[in-house]
């Protein structure tokens, strides 16, 4: 029944508001070069750090102006989300694109699935946030000169600017290999965007 739940208030939530309230992502930390393919393609492994605030998420976290019952509503919440424990993130390719230019794709990112931890009620620094080693398959654009004027005009603002567009996103319950209750918590989220920007002298080689 509280999976039911969660799942009927998500849908309610854009997928731009729940990026922003509910999913927190640090880093990348680290990066490193595993393979390049004769077609030109890198194999990276990227280690960062991921939060999914579930109680923002479903609004269960708790607020000051909370009354007894609503209180009590929100408790149950946050128990069911520790009994649902994690979720399983499926990813279509992954376009990166400028942000002053989305139509230009400068790369194409494949990931396979990952499993992320839910919290409730986060501290408010990063130290609840857990990391993640994801391996990534990148396959550049053939259009070097579009490449090149995109360096170039970061690093002259001293920002990366990027757009990350997936055609869709599937949420569901539980841990990759878990087969019970916690899959019926499953939604699908189609033309997810994301902004991302970070100063260009945090890239390191």
């Amino acid at each position: 029944m509280l999976a039911y739940s969660y799942t009927t208030r998500i849908k309610l939530v854009s997928s731009d508001e729940l990026l922003k309230r509910a999913v927190f992502v640090r880093g990348p930390d680290r990066l490193d070069v595993l393979n390049i393919t004769d077609d030109g393609g890198i194999w990276v492994n990227v280690d960062s750090r991921v939060g999914v605030d579930a109680g923002a998420m479903v609004g269960v976290n708790s607020e000051d102006d909370d009354g007894i019952f609503r209180d009590i509503w929100k408790s149950i919440g946050r128990w069911g989300i520790r009994r649902l424990d994690r979720i399983t993130l499926k990813l279509t390719t992954i376009h990166i694109s400028p942000q002053a230019d989305p139509s230009t794709i400068l790369a194409s990112l494949d990931t396979s699935p990952m499993d992320l931890p839910l919290t409730t009620e986060p501290p408010s620094d990063s130290t609840w946030l857990t990391k993640v080693s994801i391996p990534v398959f990148i396959a550049p654009t053939q259009n070097t000169s579009a490449l090149l004027q995109f360096m170039r005009r970061s690093w002259q603002d001293g920002t990366v600017a990027v757009q990350a567009h997936v055609d869709r996103l599937v949420i569901q319950g539980g841990s990759l290999d878990d087969n019970g209750w916690r899959k019926m918590l499953d939604q699908q989220r189609l033309g997810v965007h994301a902004a991302i920007r970070m100063k260009s002298e945090c890239w390191t080689w």
